[in-house]
């Protein structure tokens, strides 16, 4: 039986670009009407459940998407439509780089919309060299959940799974030596605000439960975004 895939999508905006208001509030803000459009199309596709998107409160200039749909296969059916390079034109032209796509399965017993649907959402993505076993990883971070919900009291709920495709990596290590891509753990933390979790890092609650995360990442992105869900 095929399993629920979350996207995860980046887009990186063209300098100058501004999404924050749309023309039916201000009578400007085209683009804004771009990514409402895009979203809309992405939402009325056969088997998309939802769409969580936001700006990244640290780099406003990048988007962060989470895309829930029923199977990789109903993404797939997306990209496969005739239509599809237009609505990715479409996009495109906001852009300074191309997007920046992976898949995730995610448990149905933490959806991503428990922290996703928090006031802040700690994002991070932490990156494996190629061939890199997650057992054990897996393992720490149901470890890092169990203890940290009790001890972090502004948290509000966790997901994490491993990216289905290997993702390029580049920056993070010698290219030559561990290869350009490699597995990437997504982990989505909701929070009460970014000072909430700011505070709790100089806490030795967390000093207790984060070494957990810090064993095996060759790399770590960490950004917070205030996801809104694409209705």
């Amino acid at each position: 039986m095929s399993e629920p895939v979350a996207e995860i999508v980046k887009l990186t905006l063209r300098e100058g670009v501004d999404i924050s208001s749309s023309t039916t509030t201000t009578g400007g803000g085209e683009n804004q009407d771009v990514i409402t459009e895009g979203l809309k199309t992405i939402r009325s596709q056969p088997g998309c459940m939802a769409v969580w998107w936001g700006s990244r409160i640290e780099t406003p200039g990048i988007v962060q998407m989470v895309i829930e749909w029923e199977t990789l296969a109903s993404h797939a059916a997306f990209e496969a439509q005739p239509s599809y390079p237009d609505f990715r034109k479409s996009i495109s032209g906001l852009l300074s780089a191309a997007p920046e796509i992976f898949h995730i399965h995610l448990s149905p017993s933490a959806p991503f919309s428990t922290p996703g649907s928090a006031p802040v959402t700690e994002c991070v993505n932490m990156l494996f060299p190629k061939g890199y076993s997650p057992a054990a990883y897996t393992s720490n971070w149901k470890s890092f959940c169990t203890e940290g919900a009790e001890l972090a009291k502004e948290a509000r709920g966790a997901a994490g799974a491993w990216s289905i495709e290997e993702v390029k990596h580049e920056g993070v290590w010698n290219e030559e030596e561990n290869g350009e891509e490699g597995p990437t753990f997504v982990a989505f933390i909701g929070w009460t605000s970014v000072e909430a979790h700011t505070k709790f890092r100089e806490t030795d609650d967390f000093a207790k439960i984060i070494p957990y995360l810090r064993d095996g990442p060759k790399g770590v992105e960490v950004c917070h975004v205030a996801f809104k869900k694409f209705e």
